[in-house]
């Protein structure tokens, strides 16, 4: 008895699901536009699974794929793969809080049907080439990988699986890049240091050049205006400050303390010119403070 159950219990258990294992070598980045959230990639794909010959449907899901070139088969003790170049526009959520000191993820997503078998990443197979065409970032050569399932809900107009949500499973590569710090700090962080000074120098002339001090202080400010459109041109149009909104907002405020000590120590001057020459010395050593 204990045997039938045990032979019946084996018949009834459901066949393990074949693996299917995705690599990439990433031969080319290119054209990344942040702004539109694509980027352009060049790269060799292969499958390696075991058992029916029959190639597994593997979908580029993220890619506007523009080529795709059948490179190799191989048969080998029960083993197959296949190999593809792959050339296309690949997309990506790229959030920018961080401007222009944030880390964006570039990702590679494949799709594979259930029913073709469990897509798994060949990671230590997967690689890339050791430099990219896409220029103002860095990288370390390492792909990053991770599996999970994806439910629609929905049959696709399946008719074999009628009424039934399918599913898929996905396999993300991604790597991730930079800004080189260095030259940021000299064509965002200098300019702007070199504006708030200026502004700053109003308030170590004399109180009653209000005209000088405030062309000054109006200059700064109509500057850090230009300077904070022309940054915003290079962004995705998004609804929360980035990085950058914020160290121009504080620009903003710097430089309209400024005008308003000049015209604060401007009024005071005739009367109280101790006062005055002291609020300014006040500004100019803790608005850099600030």
């Amino acid at each position: 008895m204990f045997a039938l159950l045990l032979s019946c219990s084996l018949a009834a258990a459901p066949a393990p699901q074949q693996r299917v294992y995705v690599g990439v070598f990433l031969n080319d980045v290119s054209d990344f536009d942040l702004k539109a959230g694509r980027f352009k990639a060049d790269l060799r794909v292969w499958l390696k699974w075991q058992g029916d010959a029959k190639v597994p449907e593997l979908s580029f899901e993220n890619a506007e794929v523009d080529s795709k070139d059948d490179l190799r088969t191989e048969e080998e003790s029960g083993w197959h793969s296949v190999q593809w170049r792959v050339q296309g526009t690949f997309r990506g959520e790229f959030p920018v809080h961080d401007f222009p000191f944030d880390r964006q993820t570039l990702p590679i997503v494949f799709g594979l049907d259930e029913g073709d078998g469990l897509l798994v990443p060949d990671l230590g197979a997967s690689g890339m080439s050791p430099s990219f065409s896409v220029t103002g970032w860095r990288y370390e050569p390492f792909f990053e990988a991770r599996s999970q399932e994806r439910v629609y809900r929905s049959d696709l107009g399946s008719v074999a699986r009628e009424g039934i949500d399918a599913k898929q499973r996905l396999t993300t590569y991604s790597v991730e890049v930079s800004r080189p710090f260095g030259p940021y700090l000299i064509k965002f962080a200098l300019p702007l240091a070199l504006i708030l000074l200026v502004a700053l120098l109003a308030l170590f002339l004399p109180a009653e050049r209000l005209d000088v001090r405030s062309a000054m202080g109006i200059t700064g400010l109509l500057s850090c205006i230009a300077f904070h459109y022309t940054q915003a041109d290079t962004l995705p149009a998004v609804t929360y400050l980035v990085a950058a909104d914020k160290l121009f907002l504080a620009a903003y405020v710097f430089v309209t303390v400024t005008l308003v000590l000049s015209v604060l120590s401007f009024r005071l001057h005739d009367g109280r010119p101790a006062l005055a020459k002291r609020a300014d010395r006040l500004g100019a050593w803790l608005l850099p403070v600030a």
